[in-house]
């Protein structure tokens, strides 16, 4: 008898009436591929022209792109992935890494050019050579740049 490592046997229980979650009506979630609302129309379809009316992209602590980030996430203007990358605050993260992960510094009251910070950013990232990077960047930039 001849034995392959690489054979692998299945379950023989299989479930009866089961169905992927999005069948059920569920949303399944993915990161990557949850849909937003670039461009078109909604019910919050002014809170983009809100946001840039009460906060200046440009010149933002740290807070108000928290602040600006949640309002877009409420409205359904950018996905949950979104929000977490843009406000991600790495100084209170419990793991030991890099509390400064920042390529633009901030002027004397703790402000800074948001735009200028994620071209940045995707600037390294395409030197590098850091593809997920980039792209996760560059869509964040396309927010930012849309304020």
């Amino acid at each position: 008898m001849k034995v392959d490592a690489n054979y692998n046997q299945t379950a023989p229980y299989v479930r009866v009436n089961s169905k992927p979650k999005a069948e059920n009506g569920t949303k399944l979630y993915s990161p990557t591929q949850e849909k937003v609302n670039m461009g078109h129309e909604s019910k919050y379809s002014n809170i983009w022209a809100e946001i840039a009316g009460e906060y200046d992209i440009r010149n933002a602590s740290f807070d108000e792109l928290c602040d600006i980030s949640l309002k877009l996430y409420e409205a359904g203007e950018i996905s949950l992935a979104e929000h977490a990358f843009l406000t991600f605050d790495p100084s209170k993260s419990p793991q030991k890494i890099k509390t400064n992960m920042f390529l633009t510094k901030t002027d004397v009251n703790g402000k800074r050019d948001w735009i200028a910070e994620y071209q940045a950013k995707v600037n390294m990232d395409l030197k590098t050579g850091n593809m997920l990077g980039y792209k996760n960047n560059q869509r964040l930039l396309d927010i930012l740049i849309r304020l």
